[in-house]
């Protein structure tokens, strides 16, 4: 009954990912690779990875030369960058935030591993033997090798990073460890290196034992579930089967963290219907359609996602008319705002480009094998 459900609704989300890919693909070619709105010159990196990200997906399903392109040339930018915020193989997230003797005002290891990630799934469609493959690989490899030995624990954890230009490097932090989860299991198929996989072992054992959803240590309910709710996805993609009884921990935690508490918070935590969506909760919804489609165990749950997917598309187009109709083309489908709103916002210093993360939960839900490192 509910993978009935689930393929009606697929049906409906007919070009909500395809405005926003194209969106992003025509802030790049117009803006150029880490594009900046007024004073900054190199603005949010990490949300526009998301951005990238999302394009890369509809590339998987509907190849488009010029997505590829776009990514090329974020991907040249992000490398040029990387070691110019600190430490030599950490990547610059794009804040514009200041340096003091070498040591950033802010700097957080889950930024960068969403970084990691993209710069991962853009290598995955270009062929052996391109130059821009290897550096990437390289590049991510010494990210990843820096973050295991500055900013890990012996559980497997991550660390938060560095906030007021102090070290945040004693107790884990759930966002970090979830995102370097994300590219550890794929460096570790790349590159054949066991290291990272082992990594990604202890990463995720803590990803499946961590209960505290509602800690506000630099997160919200929404933002930890969401985060977590992604990777814990991606562990189940590419655990061997001997490891069933993680696998079953990590379905154990979704099943009553998560899927549980979004059929019993829909329209109140998230999905608010007196306000504005959180900029995570996609993230967190194409998590649990991750999950419900795979395990197909919680009725409610399955209702909630048609809904949600319903009003997620119908914010979309309302964005992308009021896009066109003020000329702001190229950086503005938002489901965080309203449509009166998007004009103000885009002359925001910081308002980042058409939202990465909408994207990939409109991508996925067309096709649940395209977005890396899901796919196949």
């Amino acid at each position: 009954m509910e993978t009935a459900v689930i393929e009606k609704t697929e049906s409906s989300v007919c070009e909500g990912y395809r405005m926003i890919a194209r969106e992003i693909s025509a802030t790049l070619r117009d803006n150029g690779p880490l594009w900046s709105l007024q004073k900054e010159w190199c603005s949010q990196a990490f949300q526009q990875a998301h951005a990238v990200r999302a394009m890369l997906a509809v590339h998987r399903m509907e190849p488009d030369e010029a997505f590829l392109q776009g990514a090329r040339a974020w991907a040249e930018m992000t490398l040029m960058m990387q070691g110019t915020h600190g430490h030599p193989d950490s990547y610059n997230m794009g804040y514009g935030y200041r340096l003091r003797n070498g040591v950033p005002d802010k700097w957080y290891v889950a930024d960068c591993g969403t970084i990691a990630v993209v710069l991962l799934d853009l290598a995955s469609l270009l062929e052996p033997g391109d130059e821009l493959r290897d550096r990437i690989i390289s590049s991510v490899r010494r990210f990843a090798d820096y973050i295991i030995a500055e900013w890990s624990l012996p559980d497997g954890s991550f660390t938060l990073g560095y906030d007021d230009f102090t070290c945040l490097d004693s107790k884990p932090y759930h966002c970090a460890n979830a995102q370097s989860n994300l590219f550890l299991w794929p460096l570790a198929d790349i590159t054949g290196d066991d290291r990272y996989r082992r990594q990604a072992i202890k990463a995720t054992r803590f990803l499946a034992n961590w209960e505290d959803y509602d800690c506000r240590y630099y997160g919200s309910g929404v933002h930890n579930r969401s985060y977590n709710g992604e990777s814990m996805m991606v562990s189940l993609h590419y655990l061997d089967a001997s490891e069933e009884d993680l696998r079953q921990k990590i379905r154990h935690n979704i099943s009553s963290n998560m899927a549980q508490w979004a059929v019993n918070n829909f329209g109140t935590e998230w999905f608010r219907q007196d306000a504005e969506i959180a900029a995570k909760a996609p993230l967190l919804l194409m998590a649990l359609y991750l999950f419900q489609s795979r395990f197909q165990e919680n009725t409610g749950l399955a209702e909630v996602i048609k809904q949600a997917y319903g009003i997620l598309e119908r914010k979309v187009q309302e964005s992308y008319e009021a896009v066109k109709k003020l000329g702001i083309s190229g950086a503005a489908i938002s489901a965080c705002n309203s449509p009166v709103e998007l004009r103000e916002k885009f002359f925001m210093p910081k308002y980042y480009t058409t939202e990465g993360i909408l994207g990939m939960a409109l991508a996925v839900y067309r096709n649940k094998e395209s977005l890396f490192p899901l796919c196949e």
